[in-house]
């Protein structure tokens, strides 16, 4: 394989084509491949040229590097290029759809029209980058394999695909460069956003979202309206993959914007408004996985590259450490899942005391901790303490995906006058994770600020 300056030449882009016409280019997402594309290319191929290849890192071209969003972009243009196609639809999955939307705003005359299925233009990850560079560790230690089996039993998205579209994600993702994983993972979770870009460009676009892809909703309602001739559809039916989740109802939505891309009619009169727009809702259970998301999101901003002392470091003898912070937060939360989903909490199994380095019981959850216990949490090991904070999250995102109003309405502590429903007890345990959190990020600026200070 001839490499170029970290590109591999044009002509050596292999990729699978479907019909002849006017060009359409698939572009797939991380850790995917083309073959993604299977059940509606052929469809899409009616009267026109629909071309796949995979993306660097991934499928066939696992080996060939280096890897970033740039590096992708520019695939494209070398891809188009050495096929002699001037202008294209561009259809972008997820990550595939960042690549369309850089590669839009880079070559706005070769594109006829954007098609983004689940892709965001402003970083969205519901994994943060800290996360993806432990899981990319599980994927040098032990392989993309075991990792893909990880994904395969905590991603929320899956269970609304079929089992062998299951099988294949597995294949795939067994099959991506861990390097390829880490690298565009974590520039994934913090690219710049692109709004302000994409608000001047002049071409034809739908914005497609699942509509149980709650942490992409809104962002892709952003997106629509940032766009000037944006149509916006939700999917019924389908989260992160509408293509193979609901295929038939994805591919009329693709089939009728490609038809009525040039249509004057497609230009929205005022910014914020969309041609044929889906009025998008979101559910309780939307609002409530967002809301614990961003307490995900805090706790690992507060434990993200920490320095040497930070994770135990008290401002004061006594008060509170990052370390009890997060362990109290997350036992906390622990505890109410577990009660209401009428399950053991993760905390009982004695792995979890091991890996964090806190040697409490299952009664134990840090109401009324002292200096002393305070203190104790001295050795607590950061990594396994975010580890179990990542595990009881994981509970909890699963357990919101599936939740009912009629749920949210049950009793389940008449203690209290008037009694607590799970709804409400799920917003109590909320408000005491974002006051802990809060504190926790406090409490690390004020030590790095010694630090610095020194």
């Amino acid at each position: 394989m001839r490499v170029v300056g970290g590109l591999v030449r044009p002509a050596e882009i292999p990729c699978s084509a479907w019909g002849s016409g006017p060009p359409v280019l698939l572009l797939h997402g991380i850790t995917t491949s083309s073959a993604d594309w299977a059940e509606i290319a052929p469809a899409l191929a009616t009267g026109r040229q629909v071309l796949a290849y995979d993306q660097r890192g991934h499928g066939d071209r696992a080996d060939v590097g280096p890897y970033s969003l740039d590096r992708l972009t520019e695939d494209v243009t070398a891809f188009l290029d050495a096929r002699g196609l001037a202008k294209v639809d561009l259809i972008g999955h997820s990550m595939g759809g960042v690549v369309a939307m850089r590669f839009a705003l880079a070559h706005p005359s070769r594109v006829r029209s954007l098609l983004l299925i689940s892709a965001t233009a402003e970083p969205v990850s519901p994994v943060p980058a800290e996360v993806i560079l432990r899981l990319a560790t599980v994927g040098r230690e032990r392989g993309m394999a075991a990792l893909a089996q990880i994904i395969d039993r905590i991603d929320n998205s899956l269970p609304f695909r079929s089992k062998p579209q299951r099988d294949r994600f597995r294949h795939d993702f067994a099959r991506t460069s861990v390097e390829a994983y880490a690298t565009l993972g974590r520039e994934l979770s913090q690219y710049p956003s692109m709004l302000d870009e994409l608000a001047r460009l002049d071409i034809a676009a739908l914005v497609m979202v699942g509509e149980h892809d709650t942490p992409l909703r809104s962002a892709a309602v952003r997106l629509a309206g940032t766009l000037r001739r944006a149509r916006f559809v939700v999917v019924p039916d389908a989260a992160h993959a509408p293509h193979l989740e609901n295929p038939t109802h994805c591919l009329a939505a693709i089939l009728a914007h490609l038809d009525t891309a040039d249509d004057a009619d497609v230009r929205s009169t005022e910014p914020g408004e969309f041609s044929h727009m889906t009025v998008p809702t979101m559910p309780v259970r939307d609002v409530l996985t967002e809301a614990y998301g961003r307490v995900h999101r805090l706790v690992h901003d507060a434990l993200a590259s920490l320095r040497p002392g930070t994770f135990v470091h008290q401002i004061e003898p006594g008060t509170n450490s990052i370390a009890w912070l997060v362990w109290h937060l997350t036992r906390i939360q622990d505890h109410h899942i577990a009660d209401i989903m009428g399950e053991p909490e993760l905390w009982a199994d004695p792995q979890w005391a091991t890996r964090t380095g806190v040697e409490r019981d299952v009664s134990t959850r840090g109401q009324g901790d002292g200096p002393d216990e305070i203190a104790a949490l001295a050795k607590a090991d950061s990594d396994g303490v975010s580890a179990y904070h990542d595990a009881v999250m994981a509970r909890t995102f699963g357990y919101l995906s599936g939740v009912t109003e009629a749920e949210l309405a049950r009793i389940i502590d008449t203690s209290y006058t008037p009694p607590v429903s799970v709804g409400v007890r799920l917003v109590s345990v909320l408000s005491d994770n974002l006051q802990h959190a809060g504190q926790a990020l406090f409490v690390r600026g004020m030590h790095e600020r010694m630090e610095q200070a020194r």
